[in-house]
């Protein structure tokens, strides 16, 4: 959306009324002003309402199960890798957990076969 700049014209080749000039020029300005408050106040309410999606998100907690670096696009409880936990909660907008619960007792050790992704 925006403002139309039409200078005044001069009627019959008269000279243009200065005052007429600088009176248009003003409203042209007051509506843009209007034209920008109203935009900075919609991108302010559209800011506060994600925050308050983020806010209100409940939290998942996603259970790495295996030592394998297998990522099928599914964390779930028969199978999830660290790789799929990452990922899984990287996609929600809640500040998730990823737990350990793997298999029999004793040191267990997760050997990614790349570089993880960034735990956002």
């Amino acid at each position: 959306m925006g403002v139309t700049v039409s200078p005044v014209r001069a009627q019959q080749g008269a000279p243009i009324d200065s005052l007429a000039y600088q009176e248009e020029r003003n409203r042209l300005r007051e509506a843009q002003e209007a034209h920008l408050q109203a935009l900075r106040a919609r991108l302010a309410r559209q800011a506060a309402s994600q925050r308050s999606v983020s806010a209100n998100a409940p939290a998942v907690t996603f259970t790495v199960n295996t030592t394998d670096d297998v990522d099928d696009g599914t964390c779930d409880g028969i199978h999830c890798s660290l790789r799929e936990a990452i990922h899984a909660a990287n996609a929600t907008v809640a500040e998730d957990e990823i737990a350990f619960n793997i298999g029999a007792g004793g040191v267990q050790t997760i050997a990614p076969t790349s570089a993880l992704p960034a735990i956002t």
